[in-house]
């Protein structure tokens, strides 16, 4: 299948080598190597001492509605990080501090520096929980995450690939999860432009076979059901925007088989194009993302 996008997706993963001291560039810039994450000590201490120091991603809710997903570090009493609503792009920039016992504050800022909101929670078995507010005197509500496991994570890496003729690399980027493999190849125009490709391998005899979206799930009705509706809702979303580039055109369903399907960091994607022209490219398709948790039910071993 081919997408088009206007630009090369990027690793999450940030660290930030003390509370305070990183500007949100620098805080983009630094990456976590996936031996690191794999060699932490556990995500959380269930006993009553100390908590070890971790990188982590946890997923979970604000107000028991709003979904997020967090990447937490904790370096000593210095507990930072960044984390995201799901469906946007934005990330905010966490700092806080965190006791022993696991009683955590972290403060939450946006890309220029103004406090946006604080967590005051507490860490234990796998989980943080406590209440959320926009400022000090606000009114709180509450907030549950739950660490993605070893046995959820994905390991990825990329790469960039110069071909003689073109000005700008094809990149590739895999990620593997379990024993299966995604594979995205993004290819760029005249204009830097990219369009991507998708794959799926799974590991069978210790190599790794082409296979076909429904391959990868065991109930594939169920989870194209799951996919269609939350792409409906950015189609009916993005096509109210842009009325002119959506003259004519209704919202059909996707087949399986339509999906651009790529795992990322403790989730996995579905990149769709609703077939605009170059004109719209800027609203020709949706990504939805899906934590692993939630949907490794529906998958195959």
């Amino acid at each position: 299948m081919k997408f088009i996008s206007s630009s090369i997706l990027f690793s999450v993963f940030a660290l930030l080598l003390s509370c305070g001291s990183e500007t949100n560039e620098n805080f983009n810039k630094i990456e976590v190597d996936q031996k690191l994450l794999a060699d932490l000590p556990p995500q959380v201490n269930r006993s009553e001492d100390k908590t070890e120091d971790f990188i982590n991603t946890f997923t979970g809710t604000i107000n028991n509605n709003d979904k997020i997903e967090m990447v937490l570090i904790k370096d000593g009493s210095n507990l930072t990080g960044k984390y995201n609503y799901e469906g946007e792009n934005e990330f905010l920039r966490l700092d806080g501090t965190i006791e022993d016992s696991g009683v955590f504050v972290i403060y939450e800022f946006n890309d220029e520096g103004e406090k946006r909101g604080i967590f005051n929670g507490h860490l234990i078995d796998n989980k943080a929980k406590g209440n959320w507010s926009k400022t000090e005197d606000a009114a709180p509500v509450p907030f549950l995450l739950k660490v993605v496991l070893n046995e959820e994570k994905v390991s990825c890496s990329e790469k960039e690939i110069q071909e003689e003729g073109l000005e700008d690399p094809i990149v590739e980027k895999t990620c593997s999860w379990k024993n299966y493999r995604s594979v995205s190849e993004g290819y760029p125009d005249e204009k830097g432009i990219y369009s991507y490709q998708y794959k799926l391998f799974k590991k069978q005899d210790d190599e790794y076979t082409k296979i076909d979206n429904a391959a990868l799930f065991n109930n594939p009705e169920k989870l194209l059901q799951l996919v269609n509706n939350k792409i409906e809702e950015d189609f009916n979303k993005i096509s109210a925007e842009s009325v002119d580039c959506f003259e004519g055109i209704s919202f059909s369903p996707f087949k399986i088989e339509d999906l651009g399907i790529e795992f990322d960091e403790g989730k996995i994607k579905f990149n769709v194009s609703f077939g605009l022209d170059d004109s719209c490219m800027s609203d020709d398709g949706t990504i939805i993302s899906l934590p692993l948790g939630e949907v490794e039910k529906l998958m195959n071993s």
